[in-house]
């Protein structure tokens, strides 16, 4: 948190649903590097909100998509 009033931290969580496999597998498959089948959430506020048929909510890592590939602040 910064000494501004009213300033938050926000981070973005960077998810690779495939774990890995696009990477590994896609230049075989498809004939065409894919780094990953990513999903993401932002956090704000002790919460991570995503798109998962409409808006969700929960706390931060504890989604669905397991945990985040990368943090971007």
């Amino acid at each position: 948190m910064s000494g501004h009033r009213g300033a938050f931290r926000v981070e973005l969580y960077l998810y690779d649903l495939s774990q890995g496999l696009a990477k590994s597998m896609s230049m075989g498959l498809l004939g065409k590097q894919i780094d990953g089948v990513w999903h993401t959430g932002v956090i704000v506020h002790g919460y991570e909100y995503y798109f998962g048929g409409g808006i969700q909510a929960s706390r931060p890592g504890q989604t669905m998509a397991g945990n985040p590939t990368q943090i971007i602040q």
